[in-house]
């Protein structure tokens, strides 16, 4: 018997390969420390993005 892996299998499967590349990244001190400053610079890019009407990168929608 051969099961199929539903969708939500293979969303899970991309968030924690996901969580394993940050993981890494932190290890190796790669971590880009969250501040105020650095969520006004997400947000500009975000909407600025949003204006030229690019898409939203699957990683970050639910």
């Amino acid at each position: 018997m051969h099961i199929n892996p539903s969708p939500q299998d293979d969303s899970l499967e991309k968030l924690r390969a996901a969580v394993r590349v940050g993981e890494t990244q932190f290890e190796l001190g790669e971590e880009t420390p969250y501040s105020a400053v650095r969520l006004k610079t997400i947000t500009a890019k975000a909407l600025n993005n949003a204006r030229q009407g690019k898409k939203v990168s699957a990683d970050t929608t639910p």
